[in-house]
């Protein structure tokens, strides 16, 4: 399928040389959102609107026609409901997750050494050591306070180039180009500064709103480098955390701007996938479940039922083929950079032929190009929230993904295109309406 002509009504334009987008509105938007949000915590709080928020600890009224969110802790739910609730036949709902591989800042943080202060820090996920070496970081995340009445919690960044990892110049470490490993816990600690520095102190520097004493805190490092558009013909976006705010925003946005008269729709931003899930907010938590039960008994529907009738969709950042490494791919399922959403086929994954047929038809009625994604054989595979979320909600669930290089590398690259058509072909589905009329059908109309 060709790109070319798809996106006129956004703004794009083309080189005539080579005949493909050279610019587009949603890629340029992607790297604005991960510039302004470098924790699950921002994630969320720009997601959700107070307006609609629904607590847990509530009653709830939904009414007809209107949108909805409900936080826990670091994860969002976000949906829709129909005018008419006799009109639902379906729901559409997508899952993905907002954390990323990085370095989480343990208690009682400071070393003091060598007059420079360090902190004292573990690895979070599966991340590329080296990556994060000579980098400009700062720290987010959240903090507990104490007050008159109990603890508040508040959200904070430091916005400034505050921290760095230094490397050991070869001279001194001449091994460093073959392959050593770094000692984690003393190769990987990050420098605050000369003198004895105080993590507290610095937060209240930079968030001077802040009076109250600081009890407790989860922090994080993040990398403060700018996402950006890269390329001979501008075709990359290069950024940190694109694994998974690169399939996170186009899904958001895809879910702001469908509308559909015959089915729930549904958004998951789930954290803590890098570490497996197993928290109270993550994939392999209550948290969808719980949601999708509430909002079946207040509206007096068979949510179980209606998840049946369609797909799900994970929505988790997929492996492109390295250009330097390109005998490291499955031999026959090649995904490259702009060419499409990949559709990930993996024991690891919850595709199957039916989830994945279903997606592909999708993706025919917007004229959204797909690749195929597997893994060789001879290598370890990852896996993400489909299977784990598949555990808790009766539905069919398809694992798909904006093709990237340098997966939970401290700076990631992905292809400006795909970004469209990971947009475009999720609003597609949430403009959707799926239904089983017998077990070996499914019909898939347009709203």
């Amino acid at each position: 399928m060709s790109s070319e002509g798809r996106f006129d009504n956004g703004g794009v334009f083309y080189i005539p040389k080579c005949g493909r987008v050279v610019e587009t509105p949603k890629a340029k938007q992607l790297g604005s959102f991960i510039d302004a949000r470098v924790s699950p915590y921002e994630v969320v709080e720009d997601l959700r609107k107070y307006e609609g928020l629904l607590p847990e600890t509530s009653h709830w009224n939904l009414e007809p026609g209107k949108t909805y969110y409900v936080v826990r802790n670091s994860s969002i739910i976000k949906f829709s409901i129909p005018e008419n609730i006799k009109d639902i036949k379906s729901v559409n709902l997508v899952l993905v997750h907002n954390d990323s591989p990085t370095f989480k800042i343990k208690p009682n943080s400071e070393i003091y050494s060598n007059g420079f202060t360090k902190l004292n820090v573990e690895p979070y996920g599966g991340m590329i050591d080296y990556s994060w070496f000579d980098r400009p970081l700062g720290i987010a995340g959240r903090v507990a306070l104490n007050t008159r009445d109990g603890i508040t919690m508040r959200d904070i960044s430091i916005n400034k180039d505050i921290l760095t990892i230094p490397s050991q110049a070869i001279h001194i470490n001449n091994q460093v180009n073959k392959g050593i490993e770094f000692n984690r816990q003393k190769d990987l600690l990050p420098i605050l500064g000369q003198g004895e520095l105080k993590v507290e102190d610095i937060i209240k520097e930079y968030n001077d709103y802040i009076k109250e004493d600081i009890i407790d805190y989860d922090l994080s490092l993040y990398v403060r480098e700018p996402s950006k558009i890269i390329g001979a013909n501008k075709e990359f976006l290069q950024a940190p955390r694109l694994d998974d705010l690169g399939s996170l925003f186009p899904a958001n946005e895809a879910f702001e701007d469908a509308h559909n008269d015959g089915a729930i729709n549904v958004l998951c931003v789930l954290n803590n996938e890098e570490i497996g899930s197993l928290t109270n907010q993550g994939a392999d938590s209550t948290f969808v479940s719980d949601v999708l039960h509430r909002i079946g008994k207040e509206l007096n529907i068979g949510i179980r039922r209606l998840l049946r009738q369609g797909i799900a969709i994970s929505a988790d950042n997929a492996h492109a083929v390295h250009p330097n490494a390109a005998e490291k791919a499955d031999p026959t399922n090649k995904v490259e950079i702009n060419k499409g959403v990949a559709i990930k086929h993996h024991t690891n994954y919850a595709t199957d032929s039916l989830s994945s047929a279903v997606f592909k038809r999708i993706c025919m009625n917007a004229d959204v190009p797909y690749q195929d994604y597997a893994h060789r054989s001879d290598m370890r595979c990852g896996a993400t929230l489909g299977p784990i979320a598949q555990s808790h909600i009766p539905c069919d669930i398809v694992d798909i993904g904006v093709p990237q290089w340098g997966m939970h590398s401290a700076v990631e690259t992905c292809g400006v295109d795909d970004i469209e058509y990971m947009y475009q072909a999720l609003k597609e589905y949430y403009e959707s309406i799926i239904t089983r009329p017998n077990y070996y059908d499914i019909d898939i109309k347009r709203k």
